[in-house]
């Protein structure tokens, strides 16, 4: 049970869009999903321990930062998924 709890947690520590993976498990095997988050509570604790806090609050401030930049660059983005495009660059010579 305690596996099955751990996998689900992971999954839902790992993939945040994917937590339902532990509510699932939290809803018909309530003790592996406890297991599961004791399992991840030792495992941050342990972390802590040997890193101390200040490169968890380092790595939090890299994805504002990374958040930040994909702002600025989201139309960039659109515009070079235009798969769409492509055809008319070819025939019309645009590009």
């Amino acid at each position: 049970d305690v596996q099955i709890g751990a996998l689900a947690t992971v999954v839902g520590v790992v993939k945040v869009s994917q937590v339902h993976a532990w509510l699932f498990t939290l809803r018909h095997r309530p003790l592996a999903a406890m297991g599961g988050v004791i399992v991840a509570a030792i495992l941050v604790g342990a972390t802590l321990l040997v890193t101390g806090t200040q490169v968890w609050f380092d790595w939090l401030e890299v994805g504002q930062e990374a958040a930040a930049l994909y702002n600025v660059n989201n139309n960039w983005i659109h515009l070079s998924r235009d798969l769409q495009g492509i055809p008319r660059t070819i025939v019309f010579g645009l590009g």
